[in-house]
């Protein structure tokens, strides 16, 4: 009994350990976020002070019927605009932060990255936990993608709202294979490793959710439905 209770103890403190881990994750996804927004602000800042020389300099251009200046000289500013955006995914901001930062560290390690993003929002989840969820698989998606060559990786997202269910789809590329529990879930063996897919577990208790992992044709997939209640 003793043995059952210290062992239950190291496991809620894993479990513990895990989720503080991916809220930690989740914590940096908002600064990183956040320094984004100001980043583009600063850069929107300068642009504003500008406009005024941009468009008297337009003007002298259109006057003296350089057009293929000015149109050069439109198409920079527009160039400079375009950097300043930062695409909304959905309306959730913790949702859509940790969206961002993940397509721009595709973006950035040159990993394909296809999503497709419809979350107008689901009356029965909690957007937090959620998040949690989407930050582990999408990590775990990076790290496998990691062990491929650099012309073999491809990560796809799917999210979807309809008629009140949510559909979650995370895909990376991965030929290794993958080995799945009695719960259909992946397992490790390596310490410090699985613990997000216990999240996913708890997720999958807590919203009686319908998860299924695959591997076929290169593609390891992680779907998760959710039911509307109504």
């Amino acid at each position: 009994h003793v043995f059952k209770y210290d062992v239950d103890q190291l496991e809620d403190q894993a479990f513990k350990d895990a989720h503080n881990r991916f809220l930690g994750m989740q914590l940096a996804s908002l600064k990183e976020h956040t320094s984004l927004i100001e980043e583009n602000n600063r850069k929107l800042a300068v642009f504003r002070h500008d406009i005024r020389h941009y468009n008297r300099l337009l003007y002298s251009l259109i006057k003296e019927g350089k057009n293929e200046a000015a149109q050069s000289f439109i198409t920079d500013c527009d160039a400079n605009i375009m950097q300043t955006e930062i695409r909304p995914y959905c309306d959730s901001p913790i949702i859509n932060a940790t969206l961002s930062v993940f397509a721009g560290k595709a973006k950035k390690d040159n990993i394909p990255l296809a999503y497709t993003i419809s979350l107008p929002g689901h009356r029965n989840l909690d957007e937090n936990q959620l998040a949690v969820i989407l930050c582990n698989l999408l990590e775990n998606a990076f790290r496998a993608s990691y062990k491929q060559p650099e012309t073999e990786r491809g990560i796809k997202v799917t999210a979807k709202v309809e008629n009140g269910s949510l559909a979650l789809m995370v895909a990376n590329r991965f030929d290794d294979l993958v080995n799945l529990g009695k719960d259909g879930l992946p397992v490790t063996y390596k310490q410090g490793h699985g613990l997000g897919m216990r999240l996913l577990a708890e997720f999958k208790n807590k919203y009686n959710a319908t998860v299924l992992c695959s591997q076929k044709d290169g593609w390891f997939k992680t779907m998760l439905y959710v039911a509307d209640k109504d």
